[in-house]
């Protein structure tokens, strides 16, 4: 049986579906399948339909609660795998897991097996958790594509506009880095004159064109926005940014052609914790003059089967993207 759901229901896989008629229960039915414009295709578990009028049946859902999967399968980027923004090159595994006693069983070259220890007690992560690392974001996504990962989680930008739009994948989520912002910092200010930040509307292009929108204001930075009638300057992308000449001729599309021009705002990466307090360095430098700057926090594509959806939720998205640590970078 097919039932259109309203938003209000948003009925997930496993769902529980009671059909109702002037108080009274007249069947109940699973829910196998959830589409996301709302139909979901239920199996009926008890009760019959026969002679009910459909138009005055109210359909109540009942939550099922998360599956504890046996095992799960976790795809990531390797080490040193080339991105939009710097590359991890000191990755670490399995710090995230020590909360939930795993235990390593087993490495590889590209994959590595934890166990759930027998006292860590009952709880939404999986008996044995399997992390796949993939050199190629496109070996990453045909991985997802024949079932050989539940879950795959990508750098900013990586994910493919085809699986973007793909219907079997539209309903995936983004894991927020703990650590890491991508910061726009405008020169500083002369004396007399009023800080400026970098110019939101280069920057929000360059988040949605080059970076797919896999980026959101650091919210510890808050807003800042330019000064009216500030000089223009020209952008420069720190070179540790793969790919920054590029970036560079993005961002300065709309910018003076002189080269010459003495203000300059600079794109680079910084290893700060994304909820801390914003260092007091970075709007004023070495005790320098003030400077207006923006900051963006790393959002990660975590992709998955749509029966997974409350799975994952349970896990917490953030903690899946915490299972590959990066290693420290410099920050300014």
């Amino acid at each position: 049986m097919a039932i259109a759901a309203a938003d209000s229901l948003a009925p997930s896989p496993g769902d529980l579906a009671t059909l109702v008629t002037g108080g009274k229960v007249v069947a109940t039915a699973v829910i196998e399948r959830a589409d996301p414009g709302g139909l979901a295709l239920a199996t009926l578990a008890s009760g019959s339909l026969a002679h009910q009028r459909l138009d005055r049946l109210r359909v109540r859902i009942e939550r099922a609660p998360p599956r504890t999967l046996p095992r799960l399968r976790v795809g990531f980027p390797a080490p040193g795998r080339p991105g939009l923004l710097p590359a991890c090159t000191g990755t670490a595994l399995g710090a995230a897991l020590v909360p939930t006693r795993y235990r390593p069983e087993s490495t590889g070259p590209a994959a590595y097996r934890f166990v759930r220890e027998p006292a860590a007690g009952a709880g939404p992560w999986p008996d044995t958790l399997v992390l796949r690392m993939f050199e190629d974001s496109a070996d990453e996504e045909i991985a997802l594509e024949r079932g050989e990962l539940d879950v795959a989680v990508f750098w900013p930008g990586e994910l493919s506009a085809a699986l973007r739009g793909d219907p079997r994948w539209r309903g995936f989520s983004y894991g927020r880095r703990a650590r890491g912002v991508l910061l726009a910092l405008a020169p500083a200010a002369a004396p007399g004159v009023a800080i400026a930040a970098p110019d939101s509307l280069a920057l929000a292009a360059l988040a949605r064109d080059q970076l797919r929108g896999d980026l959101e204001p650091w919210a510890a930075a808050g807003a800042r926005d330019s000064a009216a009638g500030a000089p223009p300057w020209r952008w420069e992308v720190e070179a540790s940014i793969p790919g920054h000449a590029g970036l560079e001729r993005f961002l300065n599309r709309a910018a003076p052609a002189s080269p010459a021009l003495p203000r300059r705002a600079l794109l680079t990466f910084a290893d700060l914790a994304v909820d801390a307090p914003v260092p007091d360095t970075l709007a004023r430098p070495a005790g320098g003059p003030p400077r207006g700057f923006r900051a963006f926090a790393l959002r990660c594509p975590v992709v998955f089967a749509p029966d997974l959806a409350r799975t994952v939720a349970a896990l917490g998205v953030d903690a899946l993207v915490g299972l590959v640590d990066c290693g420290g970078r410099g920050s300014r």
